[in-house]
């Protein structure tokens, strides 16, 4: 193995008694809604063959333990189990763990918090007109989906290609946004996309910016 193939940056290899892995597993999601609420709209995740890539076996040292989060679906198609025997671990599933409160109970907190009510994905943005129109940007804009990228001018990751994208009106509908301009749209990522709508929302709310 060279440098260049080393998959994870400063870390010593051979170097770990104990290893966390809290994979960004990716899946389908039942609604736009649920995309909204989902792990994608937080951070970037990866396909169960990138997962599968991912050589943490070259991490542990002895006989070093996995703890490895992973979800319902993973579970029921044995893909965790598999994953953790191609790094050569055994696996042992415990699905809830009882935590001992340590010291003295938190008091219950008097602080009102505010926050603006749950969003609820507009039937619009399930509409074949809705689709065509993000198919024909997705191919004028970078060619095809596997060259798509955030257009988001404070995207902290620009660089990324193909990666899912959202479209987004950059005038929001609610505020008089244009509903099939192209030049109303903007894609980008899940971080970018929640980032913004909630800036929105704040504001129209008059919660602040």
């Amino acid at each position: 193995m060279t440098l260049s193939s080393w998959q994870f940056g400063d870390l010593q290899m051979f170097g770990f008694d104990v290893i966390i892995v809290d994979a960004p597993w990716d899946f389908e999601n039942y609604s736009a809604a649920g995309t909204l609420k989902g792990a994608d709209a937080h951070y970037d995740v990866m396909t169960l063959d990138a997962i599968k890539n991912l050589r943490v076996g070259e991490l542990a040292r002895g006989n070093c333990l996995l703890l490895m989060w992973t979800t319902g679906w993973a579970m029921a198609t044995c893909q965790a189990r598999h994953q953790s025997r191609m790094e050569n671990y055994s696996m042992f599933n415990r699905t809830r763990t009882r935590l001992r409160a340590a010291g003295q109970k938190l008091r219950p907190s008097s602080r009102v918090k505010i926050a603006p009510p749950p969003k609820v994905a507009a039937p619009f943005y399930l509409s074949p007109e809705w689709r065509g129109l993000m198919d024909e940007i997705i191919v004028e804009r970078f060619g095809s989906r596997a060259m798509a990228r955030c257009e988001d001018p404070q995207c902290t990751m620009p660089w990324r290609r193909g990666i899912r994208v959202i479209g987004d009106h950059i005038i929001e509908i609610k505020d008089g946004g244009a509903l099939l301009d192209k030049s109303n749209v903007l894609c980008r990522c899940g971080s970018c996309h929640t980032r913004k709508t909630a800036r929105a929302r704040a504001a129209r709310l008059g919660m602040g910016v």
